[in-house]
């Protein structure tokens, strides 16, 4: 995400000390003394100054960044939005330090999948950033790619693709990329997915697994697997995609995360990729662990139908009928709820 920080002329008084030693917090990923400190710092700087400055700004910026890590989405949006109020309100809305102001928001509507709300934001921040930066500056990359984003969820491909193609060309000129270059590296992967170009998606998702994989076993590294276990099972690898699912249920096992959503795909689709490898006895073991995951209605059923039809096929005729039993006993009970 980009949310830099610009130091304006900071003079040493109480507000400025305090500021700094936010950043110093935040550096240290103490994230909850970074907020208080910022917010003193805002407190004392209005208390002394009747209008809005610079140093404001700084410290709105601070205040949006910390919040985001601390998990507070409104918190962070709304100083992010101060922040652009009092840029303007001092006539500086057409420099570098404006231009990510607005990146800045614009990233974080497109964290909360407000993407109609964040195009104008990033339009607006390339527009000025392009007066002062050239095509292939990595500010104006990370720009374009932002907007790819936004273009590939507003279902706008065409576009969407022209944007991330323009934006991984000058990123990828850079030997050191931030964590925006993954985002739209996953992103644009995904879109190659959807429109069937499963090979060079299939190359994206490995970069950021082979990224993820520094300091397994974490979260992020499972949801990639999965998404490359998918790709290997479209394009017909289905050994391949049994490696890459066990892992990720492997990693989730590590880090207690097996009621996540991530989980229980992982079970189904290795389960199904089993018994395309002819793994019939280790698909069923996989089918009884995640019927046994706290699954919706739909999911459910859905698991329970395709595990009794495993056991059909492979001869265990009761415990087939055991099981989808339970798919009757749920759809007769999704009945009566509703005729209530």
């Amino acid at each position: 995400m980009f949310l830099s920080l610009c130091f304006l002329g900071l003079q040493a008084q109480d507000w400025a000390s305090l500021y700094q030693q936010s950043v110093d917090a935040y550096n240290n990923y103490e994230s909850a003394e970074a907020r208080n400190l910022a917010e003193r710092a805002l407190t004392i700087l209005r208390g002394e100054n009747s209008g809005a400055s610079k140093n404001e700004a700084v410290i709105l910026r601070q205040l949006s960044i910390v919040c985001y890590d601390l998990g507070d989405d409104d918190g962070s949006v709304a100083y992010a939005k101060e922040e652009i109020e009092v840029l303007t309100s001092l006539g500086l809305d057409q420099d570098l330090n404006f231009a990510s102001a607005l990146q800045n928001l614009g990233v974080l509507r497109i964290y909360r999948s407000e993407y109609k709300a964040a195009e104008p934001l990033i339009n607006q921040s390339l527009e000025i950033t392009l007066t002062y930066n050239t095509n292939d500056s990595y500010e104006v990359g990370v720009l374009k790619g932002n907007l790819g984003v936004i273009k590939f969820h507003l279902k706008s491909d065409e576009e969407a693709l022209i944007l991330f193609q323009e934006s991984l060309e000058v990123m990828d000129k850079y030997d050191e990329v931030t964590s925006d270059y993954y985002n739209i590296v996953y992103n644009y992967a995904s879109l190659l997915s959807v429109k069937g170009r499963l090979e060079e998606a299939l190359q994206y998702f490995q970069v950021l697994e082979e990224y993820y994989n520094f300091e397994t076993p974490n979260f992020e590294y499972a949801s990639i697997l999965i998404k490359v276990g998918d790709v290997l099972d479209e394009l017909g690898r289905y050994v391949q995609a049994v490696s890459k699912y066990q892992t990720a249920v492997e990693n989730l096992k590590a880090i207690e995360e097996t009621s996540s959503q991530e989980y229980s795909i992982a079970l189904s689709n290795l389960s199904i990729d089993l018994q395309k490898t002819g793994q019939f006895d280790e698909a069923i073991a996989m089918m009884e662990e995640l019927t046994r995951q706290s699954l919706d209605g739909a999911s459910l059923t859905t698991s329970l139908t395709n595990y009794g039809n495993l056991l059909l096929q492979r001869g265990s005729v009761d415990l087939a009928k055991e099981k989808l039993l339970q798919v009757v006993d749920i759809y007769e009970s999704d009945t009566v709820a509703a005729d209530r």
